[in-house]
């Protein structure tokens, strides 16, 4: 059984500066995405395809909760995500296996209220 080391160099205020500006980066488009797009998409499309108030009350405070969570989620677990990173020499790539999403959901979102409209 091969067993490999951690890398145990110091890591210098550059790479955390990088490290949480990607971070801050993450969190701001997060916020955009899940608190600014997708709230009126969700409302664009509940009004596109049913007319009934019953539904939209139904479905956009559980659809805002599970966003919300998914955010609160990514919020949390995404700074330790991007800092074990830096030591790893995957700083990037790891950032843009978040972003990427974020990014595809926002354009979704945006493509679903134009669709609606």
């Amino acid at each position: 059984m091969e067993h490999r080391k951690k890398a145990n160099r110091h890591l210098t205020p550059g790479e955390y500066v990088l490290c949480y500006a990607l971070y801050a980066m993450l969190v701001g488009l997060g916020f955009v995405v899940v608190f600014v797009i997708w709230p009126t998409t969700i409302v664009a499309v509940t009004i596109a395809l049913t007319e009934s108030l019953w539904v939209h009350r139904g479905v956009y405070p559980f659809s805002m909760l599970l966003l919300g969570l998914g955010w609160f989620i990514l919020t949390l677990l995404a700074g330790g995500y991007l800092r074990s990173g830096i030591t790893r020499g995957r700083l990037w790539p790891r950032f843009l296996s978040l972003a990427l999403p974020l990014v595809v959901a926002g354009g979704l979102g945006l493509l679903l209220r134009w669709w609606s409209v």
